[in-house]
């Protein structure tokens, strides 16, 4: 059957019109009161996906910060919202933000296409793919994580990302696809995961401030113009055992007269032996070590892009380099300890996040987590002792635990003056007074406002000292030096070690019983305004 030209023209037509029509079935608004545009994917699962406004795909509706929810209700049906669909947000510039949720699955081709005002986007792990496109042309974009999920960077994911400075390839990456980071100009430094088998062409063409890149083993084939104009490159790892040919274009631009390409120890005469990986200087001296990261259950430990739960993972690191790991505990738990080659090193953290410098050995990383508890268990092992912690805590109902803080000094009688305090700040140091092998349930506090005067400091962990008190049934100064042990305290009163006090015991005061009585002999007289004084003068 033949048709004629205006039958095929008007046929056209319609598929081209039902094409654009098909875009958003709802819109709803977010808890945040704004209105995003959604299309059925399909009424028996009850999903849905994020898509753009009306029949334009190069709508600029959406602006701002954009939280899009897990479940939106249209005619009374819940549906999953589980894509971000093609060209659900590209061409708006005015968008900043965007947070996606837990179920999504896909991020379509061109869904954030020019949005050159996003700044910000965070991509859930349950994320599978990002389509080619998708985030091109993101010129605000600094900074983004892909999740250990995705098995491949497709095809001008990032083309144009020119704020991009850093991004982190997952080990479940297995391709990087062509044009994937071309004309990221801003990027300085790749690390390519030993899960990539292949870098496809032009993958950091024109990459202009990108100045070192490491390639792993599993590499098997690099495309044409891979790192073609990437003119500030001056160090080239390559970890690849047994070299292949590579086109001679593949460094074009790239001044091989000055920057160094890294092999593997004993394989410079190889890589000399096959095209393209014509550096003049070429150096075989790699040595690396073994990075070993364990995760224990209650949370997770990251690093390179791969995440660890509950088990091991081991890297390989370059000699003199520093690694960098992250460590998130779940919503009910807390970080206990880290520890690398047995030492605790959680003192060291700053924030979530924990810095080895310039590796020169093998090194064993363990994270540890445990359940935030409501409260800690105290057993007194004496009827007076020093005690610090590292969590808040709330004495206000502990029947028989007292927890004292060094309030005043009496020379004359040698003595020291200790009040009770019911709430605690963590790291503060504190005298217990409690029955010896009774256990006590002492509840925490998530945050405290207290800022004690307190001559007690808190030492949380093993800490030697040169000066100052430490308990022994009373405060006995330092001789020399003394280790004072974890999550204990000692005195520090300068004027008793300045006046060559050796001894100091204490007076517990639960509070003047009458208002006015400071001195606690049941009066409130002239004496306790002479007490106060003293007190306050050091006598």
């Amino acid at each position: 059957m033949k048709l004629s030209l205006f039958k095929i023209i008007a046929l056209f037509a319609v598929l081209f019109s039902s094409t654009l029509l098909h875009a958003h079935d709802f819109a709803a608004v977010n808890e945040d009161g704004v209105t995003i545009y959604y299309k059925i994917i399909s009424t028996t699962e009850k999903t849905c996906e994020v898509t753009y406004k009306g029949t334009s795909n190069t709508n600029r509706d959406y602006s701002g910060v954009v939280k899009i929810p897990e479940t939106v209700t249209y005619s009374s049906i819940n549906f999953l919202v589980t894509n971000i669909g093609e060209f659900a947000f590209n061409y708006c510039s005015g968008l900043t933000s965007v947070t996606i949720p837990n179920s999504v699955t896909s991020i379509e081709n061109d869904a954030f296409f020019l949005c050159k005002g996003l700044t910000s986007v965070t991509i859930p792990n349950s994320v599978t793919s990002i389509g080619g496109g998708a985030f091109a042309h993101c010129t605000s974009l600094t900074e983004v994580t892909i999740p250990n999920s995705v098995k491949s960077i497709e095809n001008q994911t990032f083309r144009g990302c020119i704020g991009l400075s850093s991004v982190t390839i997952p080990n479940s990456v297995k391709s990087i696809k062509y044009n994937a980071f071309q004309d990221c100009s801003n990027l300085s430094s790749v690390t390519i995961p030993n899960s990539v088998t292949s870098i496809e062409n032009n993958v950091f063409r024109d990459c202009t401030n990108l100045t070192s890149v490491m390639i792993p083993n599993s590499v098997k084939s690099i495309g044409h113009e891979a790192f073609f104009g990437c003119t500030a490159l001056t160090e080239v790892v390559s970890n690849i055992e047994n070299p292949f040919n590579i086109n001679s274009n593949c460094f074009s631009g790239v001044a091989k007269l000055n920057a160094t390409l890294y092999v593997p120890k004993g394989k410079k005469e190889a890589y000399q032996a096959v095209t393209g990986w014509d550096f003049a200087n070429i150096d075989d001296g790699l040595v690396y070590y073994q990075l070993t990261l364990t995760g224990n259950e209650g949370g997770t430990i990251s690093y390179n892009g791969q995440t660890i739960e509950n088990t091991s993972a081991s890297f390989e690191v370059r000699e003199g380099k520093s690694v960098t790991i992250s460590i998130e505990p779940y919503e009910k738990y807390e970080i206990s300890s880290l520890k690398m080659n047995g030492i605790n090193v959680k003192k060291y953290m700053e924030g979530n996040t924990f810095t080895a410098d310039e590796i020169d050995c093998d090194v064993e990383i363990v994270a540890t987590f445990d359940l935030k508890n409501p409260y800690i268990t105290i057993t007194p092992t004496n009827s007076l002792q020093t005690f610090c912690s590292g969590k808040n805590l709330n004495f206000s109902e502990v029947n028989g635990l007292t927890a004292y803080i060094v309030v005043g000094y009496k020379p004359s009688a040698k003595e020291l003056l200790l009040t009770p305090v019911i709430e605690v700040p963590a790291g503060t140091g504190v005298l217990l007074k409690g029955e010896v092998e009774k256990t006590y349930k002492v509840p925490t506090l998530d945050t405290s406002d207290y800022n004690y005067s307190n001559a007690l400091v808190g030492v949380l962990e093993d800490e030697e000292v040169r000066t100052g008190f430490v308990f022994n049934e009373t405060f006995k100064a330092v001789d020399g030096s003394a280790v004072v042990p974890a999550n204990t305290a000692y005195l520090l009163v300068p004027a008793a070690t300045e006046a060559g006090i050796t001894e100091l015991t204490s007076y517990l005061t639960d509070g003047p019983a009458i208002m006015g009585d400071m001195n606690g002999d049941g009066r409130a007289d002239i004496s306790d305004v002479v007490y106060l004084v003293n007190l306050i003068l050091g006598q």
